[in-house]
């Protein structure tokens, strides 16, 4: 579900979150997520001929780091095997 469907943000926030989307869906990612690199948002400044101010460029990084934790989180918990009712020893 989109973000903004879930809370209003502010338009500061509305701007980050779309550009957020964007440099998301371009990371690449081979076994796994990739964070957006600073070579990335550089890119990104360079062909919108935006420049990002440091705030916003934080921002972007901890939205990541967000992301990029519950993501490992999601995985570490569908990997999680099912422990035995019992941990006895069995006897044969």
């Amino acid at each position: 579900m989109e973000l903004a469907a879930l809370v209003e943000l502010p338009d500061a926030g509305r701007d980050l979150w779309a550009i957020f989307q964007l440099l998301r869906r371009r990371c690449a990612a081979g076994f796994g997520a990739n964070p957006i690199s600073l070579q990335d948002v550089a890119a990104y400044q360079t062909l919108m001929r935006r420049r990002l101010d440091r705030w916003e460029v934080e921002t972007l990084f901890a939205m990541d780091d967000a992301m990029l934790e519950q993501l490992a989180s999601d995985q570490a918990e569908k990997t999680e095997q099912p422990k035995p009712a019992s941990s006895a020893r069995r006897r044969v």
